[in-house]
């Protein structure tokens, strides 16, 4: 790819690119022949500060981390993701002293989610430091456990996409949240980048700031009517 078309720059997608230390090893003294640059993603407890100086020299300049809830106790019975927040601090910081841009994505709407929960989300990534943050509405995918539980508790009945019916995120397809409407999530998901680019820079995110803002308006209209 380097020779014939030219490629400068990769974006690896393996869920869990560095997921062990010696294949990490291997493969970054290998792709530095390429004189490339690259991202990845990763789990934050597959991150420390051995492997960020490897990531680094090799070309990456980018880790993408499904962070997921900054309350531990959804992410402990509704992701099951078996990471503690200690862990996902210790990866932005490792990616942070070897100039890897980090990028941190939380869901909010997993079924036990509460208004508070998610908050705790929220307080959590402006507390990290990453890079670039995303917030994003639970998708219920068939075989999850999130799903099967649905299922069971009959918060859903099946699995069928309807873009009709469901047009924003997550689209085409039911949300399961027991606590929180969809219009509610929507809402929780605004007030999030709110509150992360008035962290980030008030002036500098002035337009974006306010694009949030007006659609917190919108939804809270549809919420009273």
């Amino acid at each position: 790819m380097t020779s014939k078309y030219g490629v400068k720059s990769i974006q690896f997608w393996d869920d869990t690119f560095t997921m062990r230390k010696e294949r990490t090893k291997q493969f970054t003294e290998e792709v530095k022949k390429f004189n490339i640059t690259y991202v990845c993603n990763t789990r934050t407890d597959k991150m420390d500060d051995e492997i960020a100086e490897m990531l680094f020299d090799s070309g990456c300049r980018g880790v993408f981390f499904g962070v997921e809830s900054g309350d531990e106790h959804i992410l402990a019975n509704n992701i099951d993701k078996g990471v503690r927040n200690e862990q996902v601090v210790k990866a932005i910081k490792s990616c942070r002293k070897y100039n890897l841009q980090s990028t941190a994505s939380f869901i909010f709407g997993s079924i036990d989610d509460t208004e508070e929960t998610i908050r705790e989300s929220i307080n959590f990534a402006l507390t990290l430091d990453a890079d670039f943050v995303l917030f994003n509405i639970y998708t219920p995918h068939p075989g999850t456990s999130g799903y099967n539980r649905a299922i069971n508790e009959g918060i859903i009945d099946h699995f069928e996409i309807d873009h009709t019916k469901y047009k924003d995120e997550p689209a085409g397809i039911p949300t399961i949240c027991k606590n929180l409407s969809r219009t509610e999530l929507h809402i929780l998901k605004a007030e999030a980048y709110i509150k992360y680019y008035t962290q980030r820079d008030i002036v500098k995110y002035e337009s974006i700031i306010q694009t949030y803002k007006d659609e917190v308006t919108k939804l809270k209209l549809i919420i009273e009517k």
